[in-house]
């Protein structure tokens, strides 16, 4: 047998090529979110090819994961496996009835607001996350955003705050455990905590559809969209008075609002004002107005008639409300006013600032994958994208689903084709 001598120098180069390469190995360990079911979240933990599936209330499915693919052994309500082929941060596979199932990876930000759930009044907090690196403000109290700030870091699914707490000699760590966009932990000689995330703002609609408004996208969810008012303008150089920017989203049962001022929010005899719709002869057919104590009334300018909403809810600069939708009779094409006011004992209620925009109400169009508003072969054409190479999905998920089977597959594709080509049936929203 002949033996084959390896230089120092090549075999240093082979094994840190080796190392490298055990670098690339997918790893499957962390947070998912499920496309077709709400982006509902689940946890991976892997080990080796081995897998294991966490939900929120479901039982735990284990599986295996080697050469890019996961297989999922069901076994509740029956027997089955489900393969993932795993790309790009992506698992997609198919259930047992042909229905796809699109896992995408999801990095934890816990940037955004978050409230106390097990507190009487559920106070809200602020959390502001860069890197590791994270800033906690308590919505109670008097700081710029509503409350004392903290900083602390989040790593490995853990959030730890140092506080300094009243008649303690030393500064406590506060720890809390990161699950399904839930924190729960323990202040010392107080009840637990657990913090739920607030994903569109204080009132948390389920996801939104869109709102078109004259301007430009918003650093919110892309399901918001924003108008400003960049100049420090308000008549009365007061900052809590100054306007700065308006948000705008709805769902199928709200029209959720969102004003932001230049400084914090304060009443004596401030009161908010929204208008909403057509602007006749000086008059909008909708207004919103919100009075101390955030106590908030919808009133329809053509009938009359007023109905108590609930209060707004307000942390720092930001105030939000919401409104039924079913009280908007009007809302295909509307302005959005948003003014403050005080009350002059001489002259009554006086305007110091405002923000107007025009905005459209966009409902879902079924069949309409791309959401450019029609229904064409290019919808067909980003379904094939979608289900076949990885595209991005369609928004909403539903209007994908032009047969209304509630799947997202070729089916859909072959009912877009046969309505534009062959005067089929018009797509249908599940």
């Amino acid at each position: 047998m002949r033996m084959r001598v390896v230089s120092a120098t090549a075999l240093t180069i082979l094994l840190t090529c080796l190392a490298g390469a055990a670098d690339l190995l997918v790893d499957l360990s962390g947070w998912w979110k499920v496309v077709e079911d709400n982006y509902h979240m689940i946890k991976i933990e892997q080990n080796g090819t081995d897998v294991a599936i966490f939900g929120t209330d479901e039982p735990v499915v284990y599986g295996t994961f080697a050469n890019d693919t996961m297989w999922a052994y069901i076994t509740d309500p029956a027997p089955d496996t489900i393969i993932f082929v795993y790309a790009n941060d992506t698992l997609r596979g198919f259930n047992e009835t042909g229905d796809p199932i699109t896992l995408i990876r999801y990095v934890v930000d816990l940037t955004g607001w978050w409230r106390n759930i097990v507190a009487d009044g559920g106070n809200y907090f602020k959390i502001l996350q860069q890197g590791s690196d994270v800033t906690f403000w308590d919505s109670l109290g008097g700081d710029c955003l509503g409350g004392p700030s903290f900083d602390g870091t989040f790593a490995n699914d853990t959030l730890l705050i140092p506080v300094v707490l009243p008649g303690a000699p030393d500064t406590t760590i506060i720890v809390m455990a990161y699950a399904y966009d839930t924190l729960r932990g323990i202040i010392p000689e107080d009840d637990s905590i657990v913090l739920a995330r607030m994903p569109y703002g204080l009132w948390t609609p389920i996801r939104c559809g869109t709102i078109t408004v004259d301007g430009y996208d918003s650093d919110w969810e892309d399901s918001w969209m924003v108008a400003d008012d960049p100049d420090n303008d308000a008549t009365n150089s007061d900052p809590s008075s100054d306007l700065d920017r308006l948000y705008l989203c709805h769902d199928s049962a709200y029209l959720y609002i969102r004003f932001d001022c230049v400084g914090e929010v304060t009443y004596y005899n401030d009161r908010y004002g929204i208008a909403v719709g057509r602007n006749l002869c000086g008059q909008y057919d909708y207004g919103i107005r919100i009075d101390y104590g955030y106590y908030t009334v919808f009133r329809n300018n053509t009938t009359g008639q007023e109905t108590v909403l609930e209060n707004a809810g307000q942390i720092g600069r930001t105030v939000e409300c919401r409104v039924p939708m079913y009280l908007l009779e009007y809302i295909d094409r509307a302005d959005f006013v948003v003014s403050t006011a005080y009350y002059d004992w001489d002259f009554g209620w006086q305007a110091y600032d405002e923000i107007n925009t025009p905005a459209k109400y966009s409902p879902c169009v079924c069949g309409d994958a791309n959401w450019n508003g029609g229904v064409a072969l290019d919808d067909a054409v980003y379904g094939i994208n979608y289900i076949f190479k990885g595209g991005p999905a369609p928004w909403p998920l539903e209007a994908g689903d032009a047969n209304c089977d509630h799947a997202l597959d070729i089916s859909d594709v072959v009912y877009i084709v046969n309505y534009v080509f062959r005067g089929g049936p018009e797509p249908c929203c599940p």
